[in-house]
């Protein structure tokens, strides 16, 4: 093989490699919070609802005992907390 062909399928290679994994790139994030009433205290079970406006998708999640929630992996559009 050419040298020449050598150094064009290289360079292939590495514009590939470098393009690919761009296109995998999701928009989604790990949201987490706190719910505590006024005076600061943790509230526990409270029912949390995060809604993409976009999807119109919801998770549903519940307060721990220190009042801690977490919601994974959930993909952004526009997103309301309820």
């Amino acid at each position: 093989m050419c040298p020449r062909y050598i150094g064009l399928l290289i360079f292939s290679f590495l514009v590939l490699g470098f393009v690919m994994p761009a296109s995998a790139q999701v928009n989604t994030a790990d949201l987490a919070g706190r719910v505590t009433d006024p005076k600061g205290l943790a509230v526990t079970g409270a029912s949390i609802s995060v809604v993409s406006l976009g999807t119109g998708s919801t998770r549903e999640v519940t307060t721990g005992d220190a009042g801690e929630f977490s919601v994974r992996s959930f993909r952004l559009v526009r997103t309301k907390f309820r």
